[in-house]
């Protein structure tokens, strides 16, 4: 079985292989993708207060997104819809994966 760091690394990997032969539409991507991650969060948000739901979209999965350049749209849904704020293991590592996302962009820019 594969563990959920492998995954995050894996899919941060494509994503951000992506973005790089993409660099012609970068601006569409990081518009796309920042869109497609608030949306991801806002529909978490939404079956975290559904009762009756029984998957939950994965914290490997929203990382990925955001490691991936989302960040932004993953802290707009965040804070707009009070949304993983109080959980501290989340917010630790989600302001790793901002940093980790910058210090790529800059390096390879």
């Amino acid at each position: 079985k594969i563990s959920a760091a492998t995954k995050l690394v894996g899919a941060s990997i494509l994503f951000f292989l992506i973005s790089r032969i993409c660099r012609l539409y970068f601006d569409t991507y990081y518009l796309i993708l920042n869109f497609v991650t608030f949306l991801f969060f806002l529909y978490d948000k939404f079956i975290s207060r559904n009762s009756n739901a029984t998957t939950r979209i994965s914290e490997t999965f929203m990382f990925s997104l955001c490691i991936s350049g989302g960040w932004l749209g993953a802290l707009s849904a965040m804070l707009l819809f009070n949304h993983k704020i109080r959980k501290s293991s989340f917010l630790f590592t989600f302001i790793l994966t901002v940093a980790v996302d910058i210090i790529l962009s800059y390096q390879l820019s």
